[in-house]
């Protein structure tokens, strides 16, 4: 099924994991006995750990990243200046172009340059709007970045969580980018839309400045090389994204993600830390940091912001899943359904908690609850692999 995700980054998990779209809320958090060492700014933090990710590698810059060939170009220029569409207005000529290419379109999760977006006539809504951004600068028009949220999706795969949103353009007329004044930066100006993905229940989030763009693109490559096993040019990438978007959580996060797959868990505590203290957005810092602390034993501190936590609004049940699971392998039986069923608040579709809260009461004997849980899981389960597993399971509940 096609999804309109395009805008990444990703968490680590012990566990399955859930891939959500969605967007984050913030909260202040002081943190407490906490032994690393603080950090003022993100240059010094960043000096300390270069040596640890090697040499910066070649990374594309934002012209690079915009750039098209003499030929791609050229196509463009022919259609754009046709005479049976000069009575129209250059935005919408292009948005034409566009809706002519959009026909055999293939959507895939990975962020490509315009000439590449253009050549294979693939990418994502990211590729999408940068192919739109150097076509509209080949004409001189003004376009702006949109940030999209939409009713999310769960599902448990794969070895990261991934967060996406929805990025769209919005290409203005000529008299629009020829005017002066704070006019141009209206975000309610006329323009207009170009976004492949519309599933009907996008909800417009913000405007993007073209710094925000430009980082989202390297957050984006950083997750995607990430996905791939090249931690060092993922590092460098997120690297790079502060560069135009300073203390940005989701970069941070991967920086953090980054440190801790390779075991250097004091160094993704210092990262931590650091965006708690900096980063506006600090809900997946948060839920992160906790899952390190756990890793590293310090139950205490991992419960202190546990709590802290549950008084979040969350549009993601993947938090309350891991922390269901680790009450699990605890003995805590009670508190894994609580978190459980908190998950289920957030997706109640989710089969796997259904299946957790039908392990946890068979484990304090209540067999009957058990076996509802259960059905519900079955009930919701979708690949019919799960769905033997839940019925291999009701077998051995109506055994007892």
């Amino acid at each position: 099924m096609r999804n309109s995700q395009c805008a990444t980054q990703s968490e680590p998990a012990s566990r399955p994991v859930i891939w959500k779209r969605s967007l984050l809320v913030a909260l202040l958090l002081v943190l407490q006995a906490c032994a690393a060492r603080p950090y003022g700014d993100i240059d010094t933090l960043l000096a300390d750990l270069a040596d640890l990710h090697g040499s910066r590698p070649d990374i594309v810059t934002p012209d690079d990243v915009h750039y098209l060939t003499d030929q791609q170009k050229s196509e463009f220029l022919d259609y754009f200046n046709r005479l049976e569409l000069s009575a129209y207005p250059a935005h919408q000529r292009l948005y034409f172009y566009m809706k002519d290419k959009e026909s055999g379109f293939n959507y895939q999760t990975e962020t490509l340059p315009a000439a590449e977006t253009l050549e294979t006539n693939s990418g994502n809504c990211l590729s999408l709007a940068i192919r739109t951004t150097a076509l509209a600068q080949l004409v001189r028009l003004d376009v702006g970045w949109q940030l999209m949220s939409e009713a999310p999706v769960y599902d448990l795969t794969g070895p990261y969580v991934e967060k996406g949103v929805h990025v769209r353009s919005v290409v203005y007329s000529l008299e629009h980018s020829q005017s002066d004044g704070d006019d141009r930066l209206n975000p309610f100006n006329r323009g207009i839309t170009i976004d492949y993905f519309r599933s009907g229940r996008e909800r417009f989030v913000a405007n993007l400045s073209y710094e925000s763009y430009v980082a989202l693109f390297y957050r984006n490559v950083a997750v995607e090389a990430l996905r791939k096993g090249d931690v060092d040019l993922a590092y460098w990438n997120a690297v790079e994204s502060l560069r135009f978007a300073p203390d940005h959580p989701d970069a941070l996060n991967t920086l953090a993600v980054i440190n801790r797959q390779q075991g250097r868990y004091d160094e993704a505590e210092q990262i931590y830390r650091y965006a708690i203290s900096h980063a506006d957005d600090k809900l997946t810092v948060l839920k992160n940091y906790r899952s390190l602390l756990a890793i590293m034993g310090r139950e205490a501190d991992a419960r202190r912001i546990e709590r802290q936590l549950m008084s979040m609004p969350d549009s993601s049940p993947f938090h309350w899943y891991q922390v269901a699971q680790s009450a699990m392998e605890e003995g805590d039986y009670p508190r894994a359904i609580e978190f459980f069923y908190k998950a289920l608040e957030v997706a109640p579709y989710l089969h796997e908690a259904y299946a957790g809260i039908a392990s946890a009461n068979y484990q304090l004997g209540n067999i009957h609850s058990a076996r509802l849980a259960l059905t519900e899981a079955m009930e919701q389960a979708s690949r019919r692999s799960a769905q033997r597993v839940y019925k291999s399971k009701m077998a051995a509940y109506y055994s007892d």
